[in-house]
């Protein structure tokens, strides 16, 4: 993927939920250089009065990447026309509005991040109505995740910070009704991604401080041994 793709061909087609569009000044993507996430912005005459929604699918044309909605800006010009200024994001933040129960996963043993995403893949299915996959087989899902603790965030900073673990940025696509999970490797992108940026989540690896908070947070589990903690009042 480069750096920057700039498309400006009038007659691409995007579908945003479920509604062709055809942006009046093409559309581009930048792809940035850190960790943050790919964004599109377009331009469409439409009779749509309503807004398109956040996390409102969109496929564009020809690009085999796909995005959701950050926001739309609606103008109502005249005889029934209105007028949308369309801001995506890359698909893998509608992960943002989900948030999994608060997990410390041991480091004795280390569970591999296959196993890691399996522990999620089956809390957000039974309690959160999403569906996750991955390959199962590949090589990266069999990377050792060293004791992470995840408090209060949503599973797309727990993905982003255990992608980080392969030195990739995670990917997400919807395919028949189910988010498959992907890695996108810093060395495969071609651009300045820094294998160790600086990130929003604070990761400790002093193990007293994980045994300070195994004891405070609430409704947490603790990811070890085969062992399930869940802290009192």
């Amino acid at each position: 993927m480069d750096d920057l793709t700039s498309i400006k061909d009038v007659s691409i087609l995007i579908n945003i939920g479920g509604v062709t569009v055809i942006p009046k000044d093409g559309f581009t993507i930048d792809r940035n250089k850190l960790e943050e996430r790919d964004s599109g912005f377009l331009s469409t005459f439409n009779t749509r009065a309503e807004r398109f929604e956040p996390y409102d699918l969109a496929i564009v044309d020809g690009i085999d990447e796909q995005f959701v909605v950050q926001s739309d800006n609606v103008i109502r010009l005249r005889n029934g026309l209105y007028e949308h200024e369309v801001t995506l994001v890359e698909a893998i933040a509608t992960f943002d509005g989900f948030y999994p129960a608060d997990r410390i996963f041991s480091s004795t043993p280390p569970k591999t991040l296959g196993q890691v995403l399996t522990v999620y893949k089956t809390e957000l299915e039974k309690y959160h109505n999403l569906t996750i996959t991955f390959d199962t087989e590949a090589d990266w899902a069999d990377t050792p995740i060293r004791q992470k603790e995840f408090v209060g965030v949503n599973f797309g900073v727990i993905v982003a910070d255990l992608f980080r673990t392969l030195d990739a940025k995670p990917r997400a696509r919807l395919v028949d009704g189910e988010w498959e999970i992907f890695p996108d490797f810093y060395n495969e992108r071609n651009n300045l991604i820094t294998p160790n940026p600086v990130s929003d989540l604070l990761v400790q690896d002093n193990l007293d401080y994980a045994t300070k908070v195994k004891t405070q947070i609430k409704n947490g589990i603790y990811e070890g041994q085969e062992e399930r903690f869940f802290p009192s009042e």
